[in-house]
């Protein structure tokens, strides 16, 4: 009997001790899915050794733990949905606002912030028709008032132009000429005269331009997301320890992304720069060596360096700083925050926004 009673409480310490470690690995979790059904699963283990210990108290814990983690994230996705929503100045703006007070679900006054994101929609789309119908009465109209006024009138470029019309009449072409070449227009921006803030296009995409020193720019990609190929990218293909050097994104971008997205012109203006992989400061996980890199990903410090400009960029994305662990990543929040507790290598939860160097001199 002694025996038998002694295997049972090693079975019920055993079951325990496994019920506490499931609880307590919770830290090491960030998606909050996988949070709450780590909790109920380790619930349901205190519940099966029973009375053993504090076992009924810990089940308890645990299913509060996990109702409170659904709270935690609904209001995290509220106060994310108030943000974009605040900010919305388009239609699809707000309708992008009313997808995230959806996903919030009951949570504060979500519904009633639903139905304001699609009033505000709906206004900027009656506005934007009652423009459309206003801009085409007027351009009519003012046909009309040409027409009159070329039969009417010797000087009709003068009331062309006072209509903001072009007449092709070989008669009045000089005048026209000359009226045309006096007015001021707005200089492109160009790789040649961009500064940081603006945004340039060079090879296959837009680009958001973060430093300029002489002729040589920094820029990171703008509208990733609109990129297949940019969405849902894992910042290393296998689930393991590994670093900013020996990650397949770095191995991707300085090849296959470098050949089908710029012509060869374009390849020989992308510079070679030394990349610094800088230790992770808030959990001291080691960065690695330093690389040389034609397109690289930013780094936490860098994300405090360009914050104004990269505010831009409402995405979750990929850094090279590691994270809390080896197998782990930083990232950047869609409000512009490092996130230095990473994110497992292989999610394919993040976007992924290039950095290049580009030289300006012919």
């Amino acid at each position: 009997m002694g025996n038998k009673s002694n295997l049972v409480y090693e079975t019920q310490e055993s079951l325990y001790q496994r019920a506490v470690q499931k609880m307590e690995a919770d830290e090491l979790i960030v998606q909050y899915e996988y949070k709450v059904q780590n909790y109920l699963k380790a619930a349901e283990m205190f519940e099966e050794v029973g009375e053993y210990e504090d076992a009924p108290q810990k089940a308890a814990e645990c299913r509060r733990l996990a109702e409170k983690t659904k709270e935690d994230e609904k209001a995290r996705r509220y106060n994310v949905a108030v943000y974009q929503m605040e900010n919305a100045k388009t239609v699809k703006g707000f309708e992008k606002a009313e997808k995230l007070f959806e996903e919030a679900g009951e949570y504060k006054d979500s519904q009633a912030r639903i139905t304001q994101c699609r009033d505000k929609a709906e206004a900027l789309n009656h506005r934007r028709k009652v423009k459309r119908v206003i801009k085409t009465v007027i351009a009519i109209a003012v046909i009309i008032v040409a027409i009159f006024a070329i039969k009417a009138s010797p000087i009709p470029s003068i009331v062309a132009e006072l209509a903001g019309m072009k007449i092709e009449d070989p008669r009045y072409a000089g005048e026209a000429a000359t009226a045309e070449n006096s007015g001021e227009t707005e200089a492109e921006i160009t790789l040649e005269n961009a500064q940081p803030g603006d945004q340039v296009s060079f090879g296959t995409h837009v680009w958001y331009v973060l430093d300029r020193n002489g002729d040589e720019l920094k820029m990171i990609m703008f509208q990733a997301e609109k990129f297949e190929e940019f969405r849902h990218t894992p910042f290393n293909a296998e689930q393991t320890d590994v670093d900013w050097e020996h990650s397949s994104l770095r191995e991707w971008l300085n090849s296959t992304f470098l050949e089908e997205n710029f012509s060869e012109e374009e390849r020989d203006k992308i510079l070679q720069v030394s990349v610094v992989n800088e230790d992770n400061p808030e959990y001291g996980t080691a960065g690695g060596n330093d690389t040389q890199d034609y397109a690289y990903l930013l780094s936490g410090e860098e994300v405090e360096q360009y914050k104004d400009i990269l505010s831009h960029i409402r995405m979750n994305i990929w850094l090279r700083t590691p994270g809390n662990s080896p197998d782990t990543a930083s990232f950047m929040s869609s409000t512009t925050t490092v996130m230095y507790y990473g994110y497992p290598v292989s999610d394919t939860n993040f976007y992924t926004c290039p950095v290049i160097h580009v030289s300006t001199a012919d």
